[in-house]
């Protein structure tokens, strides 16, 4: 058994998903001397099962009217951007960015009112119309053919996306379920200390940011209180030539995308994947799998008349989106973080608002840090986490 190793830290993160790895990244950026706990695989449950979509805020104005929640997510893409291009504090320039551009489809019901107001100057950061052969040509190959709205809103692919922090910043990151009695408090630190006697870590602040994992580690914050909103989300696989690339938010009256879809392609089998999101997957949480995959097969035969529905592979996913609890279990507008003491809980509610909570969390820290950089971290008998596998690949 290898000897107990004591280690400074200024930040602990318990949780291996989007909003713990970029806190992790920004972190070291700054000098920070941060160090990652993750119990299953980077980015399991929530993020590997987002779509990708780094959102501008776009889809939240689907009423005629910008809303809180847009203002709040609006300057997310350039954080995003940045860091793609390798221009940010965050660096995840090898990250595979599947489009640069998301799509709106305003079904040929919707009333003219909306219509103007995508296409107002107030909107013009947001969209621009794109109509005829300026159509991509996945829109086109899918029969979808009237005007619509271009979002300024990158897509990646999450495996990629994860594949970037665990590669820039391994050293820092370890397999590890924490748990609540593993934590003691003192005046102005805390402490983790690992089981088996691996070793204590002592630290500055520790962040809770493991999704719906927080429900173990509750008591060490009995006041702040955790909800789930679920969705019911629909995979859809063939070849290439029937499920070309489509980055697209179909909407209609609802202030809700109908149908969100984004593809993501398998280079080795020479397939591609839909994801389906938006109302379809809200408004599917009390139906069976085959009722879902009906229902999906219904809203594309409407909305990609094009695509033939008898050779594809359907597969219907139920995902919890573990939030702070709000009234009538609705979405959070921003990115949460609460303060208890030395403690820091933490959701980003949205993939593309994990820059704005590292940001939160890393003003929380006192300006006194380690100058430990973090001495003996390679001595802990610890593995490292693997990255989490699409839900539509894995039985």
């Amino acid at each position: 058994m290898t000897s107990h190793t004591n280690i400074q830290a200024d930040l602990c993160i318990i949780g291996g998903g989007i909003a713990g790895l970029w806190t992790l990244a920004l972190a070291h950026s700054r000098g920070i001397q941060a160090i990652l706990f993750e119990k299953d695989c980077l980015g399991s449950k929530q993020t590997i099962c987002s779509q990708g979509i780094i959102h501008g805020g776009s889809k939240y104005t689907l009423q005629g009217k910008i809303t809180g929640a847009t203002d709040t997510i609006s300057g997310m893409p350039k954080h995003w951007l940045d860091a793609l291009s390798g221009k940010g504090e965050v660096n995840l320039s090898n990250t595979t960015v599947l489009s640069n551009h998301q799509f709106m489809v305003p079904s040929s019901g919707i009333e003219t009112k909306l219509l103007s107001f995508l296409g107002s100057k107030t909107m013009s950061s947001f969209t621009q119309k794109v109509k005829g052969q300026n159509l991509p040509s996945g829109m086109q190959t899918v029969g979808i053919k009237h005007p619509c709205f271009q979002l300024f809103e990158p897509v990646v692919a999450v495996d990629s996306l994860l594949e970037n922090f665990q590669q820039q910043f391994s050293d820092y990151i370890y397999q590890y379920e924490v748990k609540a009695a593993d934590i003691s408090e003192h005046e102005n630190s805390l402490s983790l200390n690992l089981q088996n006697n691996a070793g204590t870590i002592q630290c500055q602040k520790i962040l809770l940011c493991s999704g719906e994992g927080f429900e173990t580690l509750a008591p060490l914050c009995p006041k702040q209180k955790m909800q789930k909103r679920p969705l019911h989300m629909i995979a859809v696989t063939g070849s290439e030539k029937t499920l070309p690339p489509l980055y697209t938010h179909f909407v209609g009256r609802s202030s809700k995308p109908l149908l969100t879809v984004t593809s993501h392609p398998h280079a080795a089998t020479h397939t591609n994947t839909w994801y389906l999101g938006g109302n379809l997957a809200e408004l599917g949480v009390e139906r069976s799998h085959d009722s879902q995959v009906e229902q999906a097969k219904q809203l594309m035969q409407k909305l990609t008349p094009a695509v033939d529905c008898s050779k594809l592979t359907f597969k219907s996913i139920f995902i919890d989106r573990a939030e702070p609890a709000q009234n009538n279990l609705i979405r959070p507008d921003d990115a949460y973080l609460a303060s208890f003491k030395q403690l820091m809980v933490a959701w980003p509610t949205k993939l593309a608002l994990a820059p704005r909570l590292a940001e939160k969390a890393l003003f929380e820290l006192n300006s006194t840090l380690s100058k430990e950089n973090l001495k003996n971290l390679a001595q802990l008998p610890l593995s490292k986490p693997s990255i989490a596998t699409y839900p539509w690949l894995s039985t």
